[in-house]
């Protein structure tokens, strides 16, 4: 039998029609290969921004390895005017895709933050699916805090679910001081023709009482405020927080803290995505040495912001080589975010007389996932979802445990029987109601 010559040609188309099935058996795999962090999280819903165009994915950082899951549980302890809302926001579009129950003060209807530093159960609205006044299952039932609130780890500790993240964030004090002095009408108080010549005559005679610019992310930190001037208890806190806390970001590299947070907490690109809030259209210019005299006053401020800017840098020294990379893929996906959703920025006035604000207008056109991050905030929907799950029930098994306690010390000798018999006095406890 004569062999069959076959031209070049016609072989090539052979082996191709051979060939093919193969490849598209082998295609998921090259996929996952290739982008493998990203085709990890196209599975989980999320209402972010999925459907928005994504920069170019070249040698951008994906060293989370296979047993790296999204973790759920995390408890932002929310500074003032730090940037604190943008934050807040990413934390809740995460939370409330997800169905996470969230610390909520029911008492405050406007945002649910607390409003002195004591955390009572009867505050607080019910872990999702959990009946409402059924308090002994809030505890440890809780996955995510978002709220004002001042920071005391055992009670938090009390309420959320077991390996709970702890972050937080600061800004430099001189700047955070006068937005505070700013937003809170003590400009409006004072006299004085500037910004700088308010604070300065503040200065001359500052009310160690005042709220809210008393070194105030040290005291949004849980520290007494009697111990501020006192250096050795300053130091020593600060070092109870360093172990206490998994990150702490700060406002002037708040992308590159972002990147940290993605990495702690196994996150996708598009759940750090942020459209700034409540930033100002004006800022008070401040001489050196009026810059000198803020940083007095607020000495505790000076000494937590120095040494948790020099731990973000620790941090970000060890992310990998990829971290520039990462960080200018990330700020392109921002400004592909802004140039997609957002039309027009509204300067919107705040009552107390404050310096205006900016918000943004979102395109009418545009996917509902726009809304999520350009709004400040899914409060008032992750109140209502959180308030649709109470069960209010007559039996007596919804009503077996009517305490309001949240325990602040460990008393090993004494039981929780006789705590509640005696009262708070008895084993410093928190009553509530």
């Amino acid at each position: 039998m004569k062999s069959r010559n076959v031209s070049p040609d016609k072989s090539r188309g052979l082996k191709i029609y051979f060939l093919l099935p193969v490849f598209l058996l082998w295609l998921p795999v090259v996929y996952v290969y290739n982008n493998g962090e990203e085709m990890r999280y196209t599975a989980r819903p999320t209402p972010s921004i999925r459907q928005l165009q994504a920069p170019v994915m070249t040698n951008v950082s994906t060293d989370f390895n296979s047993t790296c899951k999204p973790r759920n549980r995390l408890v932002f302890i929310k500074t003032h005017k730090t940037a604190s809302t943008s934050l807040k926001s990413i934390i809740q579009i995460y939370g409330y895709s997800r169905n996470l129950s969230f610390i909520i003060n029911s008492e405050n209807e406007g945002n649910g933050h607390m409003r002195s530093r004591e955390i009572k159960l009867s505050q607080l609205l019910p872990p999702v699916s959990v009946p409402k006044r059924m308090y002994t299952k809030y505890k440890n039932n809780y996955d995510i805090s978002t709220i004002h609130l001042v920071y005391n780890r055992t009670k938090l500790d009390y309420l959320m679910k077991k390996n709970t993240k702890y972050i937080s964030i600061l800004r430099n004090p001189v700047q955070q001081f006068e937005s505070a002095f700013t937003y809170f009408g003590y400009a409006v108080k004072t006299e004085g023709n500037t910004t700088a010549e308010k604070i300065s005559n503040w200065l001359d005679n500052p009310d160690k009482k005042a709220k809210f610019i008393n070194n105030n992310q040290m005291y949004d930190l849980g520290m007494n405020p009697g111990y501020f001037r006192n250096k050795t208890k300053v130091d020593s806190y600060i070092t109870k927080l360093s172990k206490e806390f998994d990150l702490v970001l700060i406002t002037e590299y708040f992308d590159e803290s972002l990147l940290l947070l993605r990495k702690l907490m196994c996150w996708s690109w598009d759940e750090i995505l942020y459209i700034k809030h409540n930033e100002r259209t004006e800022r008070g210019e401040l001489t050196l040495s009026i810059q000198n005299r803020i940083r007095r006053w607020n000495s505790a401020d000076v000494k937590v912001y120095n040494y948790f800017n020099r731990t973000l840098w620790r941090k970000i020294a060890k992310y990998g080589p990829h971290f520039e990379k990462d960080l200018q893929y990330f700020r392109q996906h921002l400004e592909n975010l802004v140039a997609q959703c957002v039309v027009d920025t509204v300067t919107y006035a705040k009552a107390q007389g404050a310096s205006s604000v900016i918000k943004y207008q979102v395109s009418k056109n545009t996917t509902s996932d726009c809304n999520f991050v350009a709004h400040p905030g899914l409060f008032t929907k992750l109140r209502e979802r959180q308030n649709s799950h109470i069960i209010e029930k007559n039996s007596k098994k919804s009503r077996v445990n009517k305490t309001h306690l949240i325990p602040v010390k460990n008393h090993k000798k004494r039981s929780h029987g006789r705590c509640e018999r005696n009262g708070r006095k008895e084993c410093g406890l928190q009553k509530g109601g």
